[in-house]
């Protein structure tokens, strides 16, 4: 569904903000195209807002992650000593043309 500069242009945003992650390190990241389509149809049928816009127009794209909080933590909400797994980012744009910027992040 993404060219591989496209999703290697969203890696690099979440990149950026995963480094507000002080106290996590990355230990992968990936694209699911079928956990994209599974994600984005929900935002479509659920009705929400700039999501559900941009998922119609193709300028959503969703990446996984695993990282690992160690003993100092990073921010309230985040368990010490815990590998977090199957994490998803939420990235949209604004038209074809534009950069990827995330939107969201969580279980």
């Amino acid at each position: 569904m993404f060219t591989d500069a496209e999703i290697k242009s969203a890696v690099d945003a979440v990149l950026i903000k995963f480094e507000d992650f002080s106290g996590a390190d990355l230990i992968r990241i990936w694209y699911d195209e079928e956990e994209l389509t599974k994600e984005t149809e929900g935002y479509i049928s659920r009705g929400r807002g700039i999501l559900k816009e941009a998922a119609e127009k193709g300028d959503i794209i969703i990446l996984l992650s695993d990282f690992y909080v160690g003993s100092c933590g990073v921010e309230p909400g985040f368990n010490k000593d815990f590998t977090y797994t199957d994490w998803m980012w939420i990235l949209i744009k604004d038209s074809e043309t534009d950069e990827w910027a995330v939107y969201d992040w969580g279980y």
